[in-house]
């Protein structure tokens, strides 16, 4: 099972967060194969959020600096889940839409998926002066960019925890979003936009709509700077989505050599007590269930000797089947599932094909969902698909 973190920041957000909780959909991700974890970060809130989040079973993080990119990278840091999505605890985010953006994500093959609300059926959830704003930063970032994001300032994403771990964003407040996002894409991660329904805000509205848009210009032009400096020197000769997805390649491998290790361990238990009694004659078939040993993993030896199992196994019992045969059958089926982790852990990550495909246009759209240009690509109007 995979696991999701959905991460909340919030500051004085005790009246929205019951009705935010309730459309996390945690049925419907668990029989999707998602165990989910909900992080609210407390934004130094000077009302019941954090007593209210934890009371509607959310795990609370603390972020005393205030700042909306502070509480996301505390948020962040603290998430324990493969994929991280986010969203506002002002109920104008979907969350109930999850299941079916992390399908997209995976049909996808996508590693960054952000969000787009600036169309034309959520024009009455936004102030008309922040439809104009948001446009306009959008445009700029695109200019700055070239990544065709609609939506520059959308607060909802999902991605993939490595993602998060090979970037540098650094906005303190509400710049963090178009960051995270221009970030993503020149780090040359695959990258999708979809449209969302955005909602009406409940509650206090916290935009201080010029001073955040001042800000967010000049966040725009220091990370154009920084970028730009950044993709001259020696280092970025390898795309940092390649070295983020080697990086997961050997923690799978890791994981899987330990669970290698371990298996045999135990397999070598288990080859010791069937050849003791299989060489002990008959008396180990009369010997009494307290001399049956543990194994590692918590079953016992049956009492037999012979045609008899002398071993839990997760085959059916047959007493005509020997028990060195049973033992074989064991090692055979590990033996596969060893082969099965040696063919993931030789895979750069999952979905990332090791051969170069076909590009498409950015304006070419799928249904409804639109990639965004990445960097790397050959031509500004070229965008593919999967990193060769």
């Amino acid at each position: 099972m995979r696991s999701l973190s959905i991460v909340i920041p919030a500051l004085n957000e005790a009246e929205n967060l019951p009705t935010v909780m309730a459309t996390v959909p945690y049925r419907d991700l668990a029989e999707a194969g998602w165990e989910v974890e909900v992080i609210v970060v407390d934004n130094a809130s000077t009302d019941d959020t954090a007593d209210v989040a934890r009371s509607l079973g959310a795990r609370v993080v603390s972020q005393p600096l205030r700042g909306y990119g502070n509480a996301y990278q505390a948020g962040f840091d603290a998430a324990q889940g493969d994929v991280i999505a986010t969203g506002d605890a002002d109920c104008t985010y979907p969350f109930d839409a999850l299941p079916h953006l992390l399908h997209i994500m995976d049909a996808r093959r996508v590693e960054f998926m952000t969000t787009n609300r600036l169309g034309v059926e959520n024009r009455s959830a936004m102030k008309p002066s922040h439809t104009v704003a948001n446009h306009a930063l959008s445009a700029l970032s695109r200019a700055l960019f070239r990544n065709g994001l609609r939506d520059s300032q959308s607060g909802m994403w999902v991605f993939q925890r490595h993602v998060w771990a090979a970037i540098d964003v650094r906005s303190p407040g509400m710049a963090f979003s178009q960051e995270i996002k221009n970030a993503a894409t020149r780090a040359g991660f695959r990258c999708l936009e979809v449209p969302i329904e955005y909602r009406v805000r409940g509650g206090q509205v916290k935009l201080n709509a010029l001073p955040d848009g001042v800000a967010n210009l000049r966040q725009l032009f220091e990370h154009k700077v920084r970028d730009n400096r950044f993709r001259t020197t020696p280092s970025r000769m390898v795309p940092l989505a390649e070295m983020a997805r080697a990086n997961v390649a050997a923690e799978r491998a890791a994981e899987a050599a330990e669970r290698a290790v371990a298996a045999v361990e135990q397999l070598s238990e288990k080859t010791a007590a069937v050849f003791e009694r299989e060489t002990s004659g008959a008396d180990a078939y009369e010997a009494e269930p307290a001399d049956v040993p543990e194994l590692s993993d918590g079953s016992g030896l049956r009492k037999a000797y012979g045609t008899s199992a002398i071993f839990e196994a997760s085959a059916p019992f047959d007493p005509e089947k020997p028990a060195t045969d049973l033992l074989h059958d064991e090692i055979d089926e590990i033996t596969e599932s060893f082969d099965l982790d040696a063919s993931v852990a030789d895979s750069t990550a999952p979905g990332v094909s090791r051969s170069a495909k076909p590009s498409v246009s950015s304006a070419e759209s799928f249904g409804e969902t639109t990639i965004a240009s990445l960097p790397g690509q050959r031509t500004a109007d070229e965008v593919p698909l999967e990193m060769a």
